[in-house]
């Protein structure tokens, strides 16, 4: 799993690979841990890309970025310009 761009000033993606033909869920929380974003999307490529809008991400800081798909969870900083 990866986050890019990572900084931004604008939308991020979520990529993750190897995880097709599963769900992902999506969560984006802010520093204090309250969710600021969540989504959920079926993955029928072997690359996928997430788009976490900039409105859920527009206060500068960092958030962590979660990805649960089957029965693993990848975790990842992202920090807002």
């Amino acid at each position: 799993m990866a986050v890019a761009p990572n900084p931004t000033n604008g939308d991020a993606y979520v990529i993750l690979s190897d995880a097709a033909y599963s769900v992902a869920q999506i969560t984006v929380t802010d520093i204090t841990g309250k969710v600021v974003y969540r989504t959920s999307q079926a993955l029928s490529a072997n690359e996928a890309r997430i788009l976490i809008p900039h409105e859920a991400i527009a206060v500068p800081g960092m958030y962590i970025v979660q990805a649960a798909t089957g029965n693993q969870v990848h975790t990842r900083k992202l920090m807002v310009q």
